[in-house]
């Protein structure tokens, strides 16, 4: 005859914020003093602070903040006076843990994100893809479609590539 064995949670079960007076079982996981917690001891328990190393375990410690800045420039620049606030041709890019924008140029990551002329409407630029005259593209916006004779091109939210790489046919997601 077999016998049925409660293993209790095979995985971790993810619990929200701590709650003192709530019963934590083995691998319950808690979000405390912004990094997780994961109860490990066999017997549960209410009331014992996550703190207390004998019952739980920190699977994640709270991170630095990452700030995101975007610059732009008319082309590649090589002064901090070439960065101006314009959607333009070059487009920098800064991420990291100044909660300041940057004001050097060489802070960002700078690329070539359109060749001049470009379309400066959607519908402007769903007919250069459509007709071809566009096949590498930097779109940041809603998702959109354009349709290429039988196929459908479908851009992403944020999307660096080439149209033909991002092709779908049926109109299906890339």
């Amino acid at each position: 005859m077999a016998t049925k064995t409660d293993l209790g949670y095979a995985g971790f079960v993810l619990d929200g914020p701590y709650d003192a007076g709530k019963l934590y079982h083995r691998n319950m996981v808690v979000d405390a003093n912004g990094g997780s917690y994961a109860y490990k001891h066999n017997t549960p328990a209410a009331g014992i602070p996550v703190t207390d190393t004998s019952h739980w375990q920190q699977i994640a410690e709270k991170g630095d903040n990452t700030y995101t800045y975007i610059k732009y420039a008319n082309a590649e620049p090589t002064q901090d006076a070439d960065m101006i606030d314009t959607p333009s041709v070059w487009m920098g890019i800064y991420c990291g843990s100044s909660s300041t924008e940057p004001t050097a140029y060489t802070d960002y990551a700078w690329n070539r994100v359109r060749s001049s002329p470009m379309p400066l409407t959607w519908a402007e630029l769903q007919g250069a893809v459509r007709d071809g005259s566009i096949t590498d593209y930097f779109a940041v916006g809603d998702q959109f479609n354009v349709s290429k004779g039988a196929t459908n091109l479908v851009f992403d939210i944020v999307d660096i590539g080439s149209s033909t790489r991002n092709t779908t046919a049926n109109g299906n997601a890339p």
